[in-house]
């Protein structure tokens, strides 16, 4: 498959590698760069992209190496607003998340949360235990299900609504996470209707982001190794001339060429669900799998410094472990392609 970026996608990687790799960026730069505005649609303020610009922006967010709230605020709450809100929603929210002004944490299916009441009001509750980005979110979208029939809803509300319980703790990779308590919590729906198959749709597009981010971790994982090798020495000799070294740093390379072949793919597909689902599957599988086996390799060749906060590589494998608990564990999604593709009977 040819997969060539044009020229408005390659000055939003290369604008992107800049911003990101010089300093750290505060949420008015990063606002000001577009980054949270990939998928927004124009009338709000963003460049209405596709899969493939939300790819460039994880990508290059985990090349840098940035915990970030892209996947969960950029992809997964600007798709789902923008085609279940009304107006009225898309107004109000939308043009906050592309000026990089709005943070959305998502509270998934996952979760034991039941909505009741209608059509006036509605009310949550329940608990999710882990929610990314939870503990520094503007705003909460809530998956919850009829407590009658079992419909699928999807809510919005301010994590200060009164009833919410908030317990706030860091992840493994620094996101600022929380645990929630709903009691009786009034908020405004999104969408109580036949949420699902946006919903799925909406979720897989967030997988295929998050494994971008994957595969940009790992690029940064290879620079970093293979610094080291072209600078370092052992015994007098170049780590780069030791042929054991160079055979595990091909592996490396091979490994990340087959995640991101599969993430390019899943990028691409447009229309048939059951493509599209397949397709954010193995994105995951696959990312996840290489990017263990890159991360161990990149400590491994970087000996006893490896595991030291300073060199910064357990940033990179920190969140590449967080990575692996979002929507669905690695082993979950290699289940889930499995199903899809029954072997044949001879």
């Amino acid at each position: 498959m040819d997969f060539t970026l044009d020229d408005t996608q390659v000055a939003l990687q290369d604008m992107l590698r800049r911003l990101l790799t010089n300093g750290e960026p505060d949420a008015q730069a990063l606002g000001a760069s577009g980054v949270f505005a990939a998928l927004v649609p124009e009338i709000f303020g963003g460049i209405a992209g596709s899969g493939v610009e939300a790819m460039i922006v994880a990508e290059e967010f985990g090349r840098a190496g940035r915990e970030n709230h892209f996947v969960e605020t950029g992809v997964l709450a600007t798709r789902l607003i923008d085609e279940l809100g009304t107006d009225e929603q898309r107004g109000a929210w939308l043009p906050q998340i592309a000026a990089g002004e709005l943070t959305v944490a998502f509270v998934g299916a996952e979760c034991a949360i039941e909505w009741e009441g209608g059509p006036q009001e509605f009310l949550l509750s329940g608990r999710a235990e882990v929610v990314a980005y939870g503990g520094a979110a503007d705003l909460l979208m809530v998956t919850a299900t009829a407590s009658d029939d079992g419909t699928l809803g999807l809510f919005l509300l301010d994590p200060g609504t009164r009833g919410v319980t908030v317990s706030r703790f860091d992840s493994i990779d620094g996101a600022r996470s929380a645990s929630f308590v709903f009691d009786g919590v009034r908020a405004q729906p999104l969408s109580t209707g036949d949420t699902a198959p946006t919903l799925a749709a909406a979720v897989d597009r967030a997988i295929v982001a998050q494994s971008a981010e994957r595969v940009g971790l790992m690029a940064g994982l290879i620079n970093r190794t293979l610094e080291q090798l072209r600078t370092r020495k052992q015994f007098g000799t170049l780590l780069g001339d030791f042929q054991a070294l160079q055979h595990r740093l091909a592996d490396m390379f091979i490994a990340y060429e087959l995640a991101r072949s599969s993430v390019i793919k899943a990028a691409l597909v447009e229309g048939d669900p059951d493509r599209r689902s397949q397709a954010a599957a193995a994105a995951k599988y696959m990312s996840a799998r290489s990017a263990r086996l890159i991360g161990y390799e990149a400590v491994q060749m970087h000996g006893a410094m490896g595991m030291t906060e300073e060199l910064g590589l357990g940033r990179f494998v920190r969140r590449i472990a967080a990575l692996d608990a979002r929507f669905g564990t690695p082993a979950r999604h290699l289940q889930r392609l499995a199903r899809s593709r029954p072997l044949p009977i001879h």
